[in-house]
């Protein structure tokens, strides 16, 4: 995968998340993202870097063959409960 790709993925990942967990629990996960901006690795915060390096792990395993992936949200969010989109922290990227 090509560096630049890998970043557009890692980008549209983050704005997927933002409205599947809402704003207020995205901020806990990524206090220095802000309303509709995505900043870079460097200024994301604790939880963020870990979300995203289980992310990087799920895209290499990734193929046309794959079925739905799950992934455990870190804390504060590893409890998180939201009726048809998260539960118990776990989310799903569907195919």
């Amino acid at each position: 995968m090509h560096k630049c790709g890998s970043i557009f993925i890692d980008r549209q990942f983050k704005y997927w998340l933002r409205g599947l967990i809402g704003e207020a629990n995205y901020q806990l996960l990524d206090p220095n993202a802000r309303h509709n901006k995505i900043g870079s690795h460097s200024t994301e915060g604790q939880a963020m870097r870990t979300l995203m390096k289980d992310f990087e792990t799920l895209k290499k395993t990734f193929s046309k063959d794959t079925e739905n992936m799950h992934m455990e949200l870190p804390y504060p969010l590893d409890n998180l409960n939201i009726p048809g989109r998260v539960y118990g922290g776990e989310i799903t990227i569907t195919k």
